[in-house]
């Protein structure tokens, strides 16, 4: 019964030894950040130009990236929110459809979506074959325009702009796509009916790539 005793006292010492070795770092760092993280007396003044300085680059970030805009395209993690690309109010069949024109026809879509930002019929010069060659460079174009369009984040001219749309489109597509999408209608990227109405168009004047104005 004593070796028994003196074995669990043995094991009860290693174990909280191992954890507190383990755990000492991790509590120890914690206590650095609560420490350096709290201001004290001693430093109220010296903090508020910091906190002053880390809202007001906080808040020309946010304006950069355009994370939110007005509705119906809210902010860009709002992912389930499919309307009124789903349909008004969102419903299967529009849902299948938009689903379908973009999973199986994405290129045929996105061109009908890059010559509504400009204001132009879709045409094969214009807007498929610089989704073809250069799809990331189109992508980052149409964000501008559509948010030009919508009249949300920086004006047009400022580069601060072009800068969060190519951080948006590039590390962030899918959410930008959907909140692009619902800046629109659903006939602004229906490429099909356009086909339909107006037929094939090799291409037209001006050469057009860049939203200037609302």
């Amino acid at each position: 019964e004593k070796e028994a005793l003196c074995c669990r006292v043995a094991l009860f010492s290693f174990l909280f030894f191992s954890f507190f070795l383990l755990a000492s770092p991790a509590l120890r760092l914690g206590s650095c950040l609560f420490v350096s993280c709290t201001p004290s007396v001693h430093k109220q003044n010296t903090t508020k130009p910091l906190n002053a300085s880390f809202v007001r680059n906080y808040n020309n970030t946010m304006e950069i990236l355009s994370l939110v805009w007005d509705e119906p395209a809210g902010a860009c993690w709002d992912i389930l929110n499919c309307e009124p690309c789903c349909g008004e109010p969102c419903n299967p069949g529009a849902g299948l459809y938009c689903f379908a024109c973009w999973f199986c026809c994405g290129l045929c879509s996105g061109s009908k979506l890059f010559a509504f930002s400009v204001d132009q019929d879709c045409a094969c010069v214009n807007h498929v074959l610089p989704l073809c060659f250069c799809g990331i460079c189109t992508q980052v174009v149409m964000r501008h325009n559509l948010r030009v369009r919508f009249g949300a984040g920086p004006a047009p001219e400022d580069v601060g702009g072009w800068i969060g749309d190519a951080l948006l489109s590039i590390c962030c597509g899918p959410c930008s796509g959907c909140q692009e999408l619902r800046s629109v209608k659903i006939e602004d990227w229906n490429w099909l009916s356009e086909i339909q109405e107006k037929g094939f168009t090799f291409m037209v004047d001006p050469f057009k790539c860049i939203r200037e104005s609302k």
